[in-house]
């Protein structure tokens, strides 16, 4: 797959570098271009080293929460708030949290890589050479 095609990721949040930041710094350091889309963003500058400095394109919510453990009370509406971005202009899609593979309004020409991967970081068998072979595009 070229690797100039246009690549989304998309979080859930972005608040400490854990599990599935794992997983998306594989993402990031595969596509280095991909736009980053999360509802919140609270990294450290000591995590957001991982993504290469990549700041997230992040939501309206971003400006109203103050405390990061009122995260998880807006989890229920972080589909409605991502599906207000136009997400049909990228080629390749990855969402890291599945609320969000459920929900996001995407269109035709849009791939979606829709598996647990997640699953392969925890046992350690991930393989950046996996996600060449799983993405496709449709011609």
């Amino acid at each position: 797959m070229s690797k100039d095609r246009s690549v989304g990721i998309v979080a859930d949040w972005l608040v400490t570098y854990a599990g599935a930041e794992r997983v998306i710094k594989e993402f990031v350091d595969l596509y280095p271009k991909a736009e980053l889309y999360s509802v919140v963003d609270f990294l450290s500058d000591e995590s957001r080293q991982h993504f290469h400095n990549k700041k997230a394109t992040t939501t309206f919510i971003q400006n109203y929460l103050v405390q990061i453990k009122s995260i998880k009370n807006i989890y229920p509406s972080c589909h409605w708030l991502l599906n207000n971005w136009m997400f049909l202009l990228m080629t390749l899609f990855f969402p890291v949290a599945m609320l969000l593979l459920k929900e996001l309004l995407l269109g035709l020409t849009n791939c979606i890589l829709a598996m647990s991967i997640r699953l392969f970081v925890m046992h350690g068998i991930f393989n950046i050479n996996i996600l060449e072979n799983l993405a496709w595009t449709r011609e």
